[in-house]
C-alpha cells in the first residue's frame, strides 16, 4: 500500500503532529499484536509487527510538503486495505489541518 499525502506544515511540524497520534496507537494496539518494533530515523518512520500471524512492514517518510507512507499488506489481510487507506486519509486530512 503507498499514499502520498500532501501537506503545507513542513517536516518539523507535521512530526510534531504525527507524535501523539504514534503514542496513541501505541497503547491502543500493542497489546493485540506481537514482536512490535517502531521508530524513528531521522525524518523516516518506520515499524515492523506481527497480527494474526502475519508480518506487516512499513513506514513513512516525511518531506517539506508531502509525507510518503508505505506498508506491506500481506495477501491474507489485503481484504481491509481499502477501509484501511480510508481511515489513514480521513486521519491525515484532521491532523495536518488542525488550524493548519
Amino acid at each position: 500500500m503507498d499514499i502520498t499525502y500532501r501537506h503545507s506544515l513542513g517536516i518539523q511540524e507535521a512530526k510534531d503532529r504525527l507524535n501523539p497520534l504514534i503514542d496513541n496507537l501505541a497503547n491502543k494496539y500493542l497489546s493485540k499484536v506481537s514482536n512490535p518494533e517502531y521508530g524513528w530515523q531521522g525524518d523516516d518512520f518506520s515499524f515492523t509487527l506481527r497480527f494474526a500471524g502475519k508480518n506487516i512492514t512499513g513506514g513513512l517518510s516525511l518531506q517539506e510538503e508531502y509525507v510518503k507512507i508505505q506498508t506491506k499488506i500481506p495477501l491474507l489481510l489485503r481484504t481491509l486495505q481499502p477501509r484501511i487507506e480510508k481511515k489513514i486519509h480521513t486521519t491525515l486530512d484532521l491532523l495536518f489541518n488542525l488550524n493548519n
